[in-house]
């Protein structure tokens, strides 16, 4: 009898070890919101917007996560990545390359997905939520300056891409929407609003929100080209 309970001694504990470990790997691939997957860092957050800044480094996977707002991406740092949905086959997508924008209607699209970096460097994008839901507007967008190329429009946003060699600025101008700007190229530029100036050396993944219904001038006085995306938010 002692041999036999000696016997089933290591048999049990065999079995509540692999019971741990798959429990353990179950949470591990189990959804989690996007505020809960740890390379999806929250860096912004107002009533109109949520800001992640999501990296992936080199072979990385991220976990299972739930985007549910409609959301607009700037990637910062491309690379060559995959996305597997739950459930779903595992999709290779176009490599994205720094300056890359694109939106998903997530709030009646949601989505469930982990994404892997199959490239030799570090991926990083910034995930723009809207927080709000959409509100009919009788007030028209306003006309851009030249300076802003037109990249999508919808219901929700309208986003374009501003490029600025040294020494160069827009004319001023005012904007109807509340707009964020995300630095894709970094020089020195400065943002000039009556309220505020503010001459700063930017990076690339850097942001500025920026309120409506106020005169406006963006400056490049870096020695290098400055490259923003401007997201308008209806």
């Amino acid at each position: 009898d002692k041999a036999f309970y000696l016997m089933k001694r290591p048999i049990r504990f065999t079995f509540f070890f692999f019971l741990f470990a798959s429990m353990q790997l179950f949470a591990q691939d189990a959804p989690v919101p996007i505020e809960q997957e740890p390379r999806h860092k929250l860096v912004f957050e107002n009533e109109f917007i949520r800001i992640f800044d999501t990296r992936i480094p080199v072979g990385d996977v991220s976990q299972f996560h739930i985007h549910s707002f409609d959301s607009a991406f700037v990637c910062i740092n491309g690379g060559e990545t995959q996305s597997e949905e739950l459930g779903k086959p595992i999709q290779k997508r176009p490599p994205f390359k720094a300056g890359d924008v694109w939106y998903r209607p997530h709030a009646t699209m949601p989505l469930t997905h982990r994404v892997s970096n199959l490239g030799q460097t570090d991926f990083r994008v910034l995930d723009i939520e809207l927080r709000q839901a959409l509100t009919e507007s009788d007030v028209p967008m306003a006309k851009l300056p030249k300076e802003f190329v037109p990249i999508l429009e919808n219901d929700r946003v309208r986003i374009s891409r501003l490029t600025l060699i040294p020494g160069a600025k827009t004319p001023e101008h005012k904007l109807t929407r509340r707009a964020l700007y995300v630095i894709v190229q970094a020089s020195k530029a400065v943002f000039n609003f009556p309220k505020e100036r503010r001459l700063t050396d930017y990076d690339p993944g850097d942001y500025y929100f920026a309120p409506a219904n106020v005169e406006r001038f963006i400056g490049n006085f870096g020695d290098k080209e400055f490259e923003a995306v401007q997201i308008e938010i209806k």
